[in-house]
């Protein structure tokens, strides 16, 4: 699409800002109809409440920047590519006055890894004081499988306040290797059963989890698309732990997120059996 040279002067304007706010471009003599006609193009892309960038990945980052703040807790995560369940069309910033479409972290001087972005650290501790408990914790594990420092996280949780996220942050885990796995590993540890992470068994391999020493679960994401060979060596490892003794459950995403109850209930159920069977050997 051909733009005029208003309408140029207009991406000009943003492009060397980053992003603007609505009212700031109506002041600047461009009118709702030029943004309107930029926008439906898709040259232009409304990444908050009133404020507009050029497309592309960093435009949340220049959101905040047009907002004089910076981007902390899952709108940072999510740049860091710190992975989790739950997704906020909001930005959350450091510091502004309260406006629609944000959610506003009271930081002074927030250490920052980039203008507009605070530090991963940082912004893993902001998520812990900020998300239900649960995603907290995913992204927690996400930021520490991706090489976060748990020293740099508790350097921003400091006194009594912030003790019970401490023991969060000292008691996961780094060995996750999805947020699933996070996900699923709280749910059974809630019940009370022993979870062991990533497991390697003799005669079997590496397997999601162990739950009490005798029941091998294992979880398929979303990404999860077995391919012949992979379906192949699947169903060997299967049959390899069962002649060993072990009991073997499979999960989906939905299984995990969507019927977390009776995901929770068949794994019990499985244990509760192994128990009356012989140990594997």
């Amino acid at each position: 699409m051909d733009f005029n040279e208003h309408e140029l002067a207009l991406l000009d304007r943003i492009r060397s800002t980053g992003a603007a706010r609505y009212r700031d471009l109506l002041t600047a003599g461009f009118t709702q109809s030029q943004i309107r006609r930029l926008t439906n193009a898709g040259a232009l892309e409304r990444v908050a409440h009133g404020v507009y960038a050029l497309p592309g990945p960093d435009f949340p980052r220049r959101a905040a920047l047009a907002h004089g703040t910076h981007l902390t807790c899952i709108s940072a995560l999510d740049l860091f590519k710190i992975t989790g369940m739950v997704q906020d069309s909001r930005l959350h910033v450091t510091r502004m006055e309260p406006a629609d479409g944000f959610v506003v972290h009271r930081r002074r001087s927030p250490p920052l890894a980039m203008p507009g972005l605070v530090t991963a650290s940082a912004a893993v501790a902001d998520a812990l004081r900020c998300m239900p408990p649960m995603e907290a914790h995913v992204r927690l594990e996400s930021a520490l499988g991706k090489g976060v420092r748990r020293s740099s996280i508790l350097a921003h949780l400091p006194g009594p306040t912030n003790g019970r996220l401490r023991t969060m942050v000292l008691s996961a885990s780094a060995e996750a290797g999805s947020a699933l796995e996070t996900v699923g590993r709280l749910l059974l540890r809630e019940k009370g059963l022993q979870v062991e992470v990533q497991k390697q068994i003799s005669g079997v391999g590496r397997v999601d989890f162990l739950v009490e020493g005798r029941v091998i679960v294992e979880l398929d994401g979303y990404e999860f698309h077995a391919d012949k060979e992979q379906f192949q060596r699947d169903r060997e490892r299967t049959n390899a732990a069962q002649l060993a003794g072990y009991t073997c459950l499979r999960f989906t995403y939905a299984d995990v997120i969507h019927r977390p109850e009776a995901f929770t209930r068949s794994v019990r159920e499985a244990v509760r059996r192994a128990r009356a069977l012989r140990a594997p050997r």
